[in-house]
């Protein structure tokens, strides 16, 4: 699998600077901060859907290569966005812990709705990742 990482980070790397922040954003989201907010049920869900979702991302490149099916390896968000939502009327107003839940909630909706989009086009024929 360590080929399939540096096919994987290359493409990353070679996207535009704004997927690039947009990934990073991502990444520091929904798989750094909820670091800080364990044993709480949405971080957990939520550290388990990034880690489901790099290895799946893996095994897409290993059977595709970089591509804009790379889209389904966010699939797991998806009831850990169903989670997050649930549980989001729980979170103290004004804490830290729901400014994390919000932005997470968004990004995640945001990235869906852009992995949709990609895994249409890939299935439409439009593999290239530009």
């Amino acid at each position: 699998m360590l080929k399939e990482t540096r096919i994987l980070t290359a493409g990353v790397l070679a996207l535009h600077p704004v997927w690039r922040i947009w990934m990073a954003a991502l990444v520091a989201v929904n798989g750094v901060a909820p670091l800080f907010f364990l044993p709480r049920l949405t971080a957990a869900v939520t550290l388990v859907a990034g880690l489901t979702s790099f290895a799946l991302g893996l095994v897409l490149v290993r059977l595709h290569g970089y591509s804009k099916l790379l889209g389904l390896m966010h699939a797991p968000w998806v009831p850990m966005l169903a989670c997050s939502v649930y549980l989001y009327p729980g979170a103290d107003a004004m804490s830290v812990y729901k400014v994390w839940l919000t932005a997470s909630i968004v990004l995640t909706i945001g990235s869906l709705a852009i992995d949709a989009i990609d895994v249409s086009r890939f299935l439409k024929g439009h593999s290239p990742q530009q």
